[in-house]
């Protein structure tokens, strides 16, 4: 381990997104001799995801000289090998998230068992030197004589003998003189003395200093096992509480790697999504049907929609198929009343805007509403004939109108548009019938005369050439000519 020089130091792990996106991330490689190799921080890194520049966020000059590689025993792992010549590269790529795996149990359990180590080897190491300046202290401060050793010398205080020595020399010099250096003397003596006594007090305010070390030296301890603990929850913020939360288990990381060993295979292991949906029973222990995710094969229906559905069953089994009794049979006679709008009618007693049930002499110019009408002898507009009945169309602003009648062998029929803003033309239909009375100026296309006709004594209908013989008698070009 790294102690006691500095701290171990993990990489966050990163937990797999319920949404099922991608983090993007971007480790920073140091390059050692034009090359750095080992494995990236995270897991299932996708392979194609995996960019390396000189910059970082992709900038500066990609590097395309790298290799990827998939450890065989952690195949979540990646390896990589940089070759590059600049002092740092960055390497970029996406993954889901990371897989916990033993060896990061065991990595966690061994920094535990380093920091407990070292925050015991300081304790000891600081135990000891604070009883040996405590040890000191004690002395020093019992030492009541002279606990500094102060010499008479150091302090220049006079000696007996020597201040006998110059009493006498002053006695004998000038008695007053004497006495005035006596009391000159006297004075430094007491100078002096007063100085010895502070050098006491000194010693004093050493021993304070002392305390003052030893308070600073166990402030330093505390603040180190406060770095050690670095904001930990109050339940795992002491050895004794993280040895309980590892189950006092000595072989814990074994005991993970046999429990990781046992857990379901990929194939076996339900989705996130599909998990949460599995079983979830409310308060009241029943299952809340707002977990069930409603598709259109599957959905709830309220007993409003039952109570429609038995109507509707009882309905096709009565005929009416997919329709509503209460609103197609409203006096409940068993038939349907009318239908306002319908594709198609096989058989009906009425029908609405087509009942027959007078003759009109309105302009035909007015009839611009789909139904079936009957006419009178001869209203504005008509094509011909007399009595006719009449067909409309109508369709938004345009439309078709046929008439025909008793008397006639003809049936017209023209349109209109702009809501009745143009009428074209009317037109009849051409038909076995009433061809012999009808006008035809040409046919577009035929492929048969309808009476043969015969030509130089050759028959001819037009449906195939004909040889015209030329006899050998005399026959001048005139004659051929018809000249």
């Amino acid at each position: 381990m790294s102690y006691p020089n500095q701290i171990d130091k993990f990489p966050a792990k990163l937990n797999k997104k319920t949404d099922g996106s991608v983090y993007v991330m971007e480790e920073e490689l140091p390059i050692t001799a034009g090359k750095y190799e080992g494995l990236l921080d995270h897991d299932n890194i996708t392979n194609t995801s995996i960019r390396v520049y000189t910059g970082s966020k992709l900038t500066g000059e990609q590097i395309t000289n790298y290799i990827v590689s998939v450890p065989s025993e952690t195949p979540w792992r990646r390896h990589i090998k940089v070759f590059a010549g600049v002092p740092v590269v960055y390497v970029t790529y996406e993954t889901p998230g990371d897989t916990v795996e033993a060896d990061d149990v065991n990595g966690l359990q061994e920094s535990i068992t380093a920091t407990q180590t070292e925050v015991e080897r300081y304790k000891t190491a600081n135990d000891e030197a604070v009883e040996v300046i405590d040890n000191r202290l004690t002395a020093h401060v019992a030492d009541k004589q002279n606990p500094h050793s102060v010499t008479v010398t150091q302090i220049g205080a006079e000696t007996p003998a020597g201040a006998q020595v110059k009493a006498d020399a002053a006695k004998t010099a000038a008695i007053s003189a004497a006495a005035q250096d006596a009391t000159t003397k006297a004075n430094a003596v007491q100078a002096n003395l007063n100085t010895h006594g502070a050098n006491v007090t000194d010693a004093h305010n050493v021993a304070n200093r002392l305390e003052a070390v030893r308070a600073a030296l166990i402030s330093y301890i505390d603040q180190s096992v406060a770095a050690i603990v670095d904001g930990a929850p109050e339940m795992l913020d002491t050895l004794y509480e993280l040895a309980n939360a590892l189950g006092n288990d000595p072989n814990f990381a074994a005991t993970m790697t046999s429990l990781i060993g046992q857990k379901l295979a990929a194939s076996e292991v339900v989705s996130t999504a599909t998990a949460s949906k599995v079983l979830r029973l409310d308060a009241s222990g029943k299952f809340p049907a707002t977990v069930i995710s409603q598709t259109a094969a599957y959905r709830f229906v309220t007993d409003t929609q039952i109570a429609n559905w038995v109507t509707h069953i009882q309905l096709e089994a009565a005929g009416y198929g997919d329709m509503l009794k209460s609103i197609y049979d409203a006096d409940n006679d068993g038939k349907v009343d009318y239908a306002s709008v319908a594709d198609s009618a096989g058989t009906a007693l009425s029908l609405s805007n087509f009942s027959i049930t007078g003759r009109s002499t309105n302009d035909l110019n007015t009839y611009r509403t789909s139904g079936m009408f009957a006419l009178n002898n001869a209203p504005a507009n008509i094509p011909g004939g007399s009595y006719l009945a009449g067909i409309v169309a109508a369709n938004v602003d345009v439309g078709l109108q046929m008439v025909g009648g008793h008397n006639s062998d003809n049936l017209w029929f023209r349109g209109w548009s702009g809501s009745g803003a143009t009428f074209y033309p009317w037109r009849s239909v051409v038909h076995s019938g009433n061809i012999g009375s009808q006008s035809v100026n040409y046919a577009a296309t035929a492929t048969k005369l309808a009476t043969a006709r015969t030509i130089n004594g050759v028959a001819f209908d037009g449906t195939d050439n004909i040889t015209i013989p030329i006899t050998a008698t005399g026959v001048t070009w005139n004659q051929l000519k018809g000249v």
